[in-house]
């Protein structure tokens, strides 16, 4: 009989013989799926669609799965969701003064009167003193002048009496 087939092992059955009225049938183990035979089985696809619980990226190892994340995240204890790695938090990136984060990477800034080093990651103080070319110093000299012709002609003003 049919109970006897599948008890007794006499069965084509690759993994699981199931009685049936009768008969029998095959089924396989969790994790596979019956081939079109009816009889052997294959190694589920564990990360199709719809199979997996992994927030980004699937990693299929013959009967189980991991899963992953994309470059630039992290994948969080519960072992299935992702962060975004903090490219700028303490001790993970080699800015003096100012760690600025831009999706997964990150460049380095100064503070106000720093300016950055040609190493674009440490920092120096700012000069005070600037170049001034030939032409903004004639305009400074013609400011200078004209500052001190006006000073001079408003203490002339001031030293005389006008009555109203």
């Amino acid at each position: 009989t049919a109970m006897d087939l599948c008890a007794s092992g006499r069965h084509d059955c690759a993994q699981v013989c199931r009685r049936t009225d009768g008969s029998y049938s095959c089924d396989c183990f969790e994790g596979f799926t019956l081939n079109p035979d009816k009889k052997t089985c294959s190694a589920a696809d564990m990360c199709a669609p719809g199979r997996h619980d992994c927030e980004q990226v699937c990693v299929r190892d013959d009967l189980f799965y991991t899963c992953d994340c994309y470059q630039g995240y992290t994948l969080n204890p519960d072992k299935k969701t992702c962060s975004r790695i903090d490219v700028c938090a303490p001790g993970t990136h080699d800015c003096e003064q100012v760690c600025v984060s831009n999706e997964g990477s990150y460049t380095c800034d100064c503070y106000e009167g720093f300016t950055l080093n040609p190493d674009e990651k440490t920092c120096s103080r700012a000069s005070t003193s600037s170049l001034v070319t030939t032409e903004e110093a004639c305009k400074c000299e013609a400011i200078a002048a004209l500052q001190d012709s006006v000073t001079s002609r408003l203490q002339a003003l001031s030293t005389k009496h006008i009555l109203f």
